[in-house]
């Protein structure tokens, strides 16, 4: 499964699988979702966004997570986007969210 296919048909059922009260269930949607981001994330290696210098429509595509992931971590108590694991995606939805047209 390549990156641009990664963006939400595998990431949205990881995290609500997440967010289980079911311990088993969070460890596995959180594993699931970060092994997903991972390979997000190799579309972005030597690139600022994921169309190069210029944000396009894969960066908006997939902008949701890291706004949505980082709101529902505090809730939930669950750390999914790990930045040891995913440092080039972190950084990315930093850099993304702190857009003004974004923001």
């Amino acid at each position: 499964m390549g990156p641009r296919h990664v963006s939400g048909s595998s990431c949205v059922p990881a995290m609500f699988r997440a967010f289980s009260k079911i311990e088993e269930e969070q460890v596995q949607g959180t594993k699931e979702l970060r092994e997903n981001l991972k390979t997000l994330e190799s579309a972005l290696e030597g690139k600022q966004y994921f169309g190069g210098e210029t944000i396009g429509f894969l960066d908006i595509a997939v902008g949701w997570i890291g706004c949505w992931a980082r709101m529902n971590e505090e809730v939930a108590g669950v750390n999914m986007i790990d930045a040891e694991m995913i440092p080039l995606l972190n950084v990315w939805f930093q850099k993304f969210l702190e857009l003004p047209i974004i923001n």
